[in-house]
């Protein structure tokens, strides 16, 4: 049980912290640039070109949002669980038991606040349609795929004429 623990800590506390201010804004651009690091250099430049205008024309604005969300919480049971050893000192025996309460796992809704990026979703598409255009612009298709050189075809053999059929 002691894992679950754990996890719920690091996991709720870590993401409230995260999800703030620069945490948010690290792990975007942690995202971000895993995803551009498979892109070919064109795109990639293509979308570092349409970076500053899309930041210009949807500033980030960010607003204070309450969002409820599950949280799961070991709870005591009522129950315990005992284990009991025999401990010698000298010529005597003891008997000592050890008790801890057993827990069961709970969930609880609890409120926090989020900084919401109001812009986010409107920059995102006007990003992505910037670099589209500019993708049919310099390699003529909107994924920046180079287009194949035009290679020098090897001529095909001319058939030899076919005589007509002897009656």
């Amino acid at each position: 049980m002691q894992l679950f623990k754990h996890f719920s800590d690091l996991s709720f506390a870590n993401r409230g912290a995260l999800a703030q201010g620069w945490g948010k804004l690290f792990w975007c651009a942690l995202v971000g640039s895993l995803l551009s690091a498979c892109a070919n250099p064109m795109l990639r430049q293509a979308r570092q070109d349409c970076d500053p205008e899309s930041y210009q024309l949807f500033p980030v604005v960010l607003q204070s949002q309450r969002v409820t969300e599950p949280v799961v919480v070991q709870v005591p049971d009522g129950t315990q669980r005992c284990i009991t050893e025999t401990v010698r000192q000298g010529d005597r025996t003891t008997a000592v038991s050890r008790c801890a309460p057993n827990f069961i796992l709970q969930t609880r809704w609890i409120d926090r606040w989020v900084n919401v990026d109001l812009n986010a979703r409107e920059r995102g598409i006007w990003h992505e349609r910037c670099v589209q255009q500019l993708c049919v612009q310099r390699a003529g298709n909107t994924a920046c795929e180079p287009t194949p050189a035009p290679s020098a075809a090897m001529p095909t053999p001319a058939m030899p004429p076919t005589a007509p059929p002897s009656p």
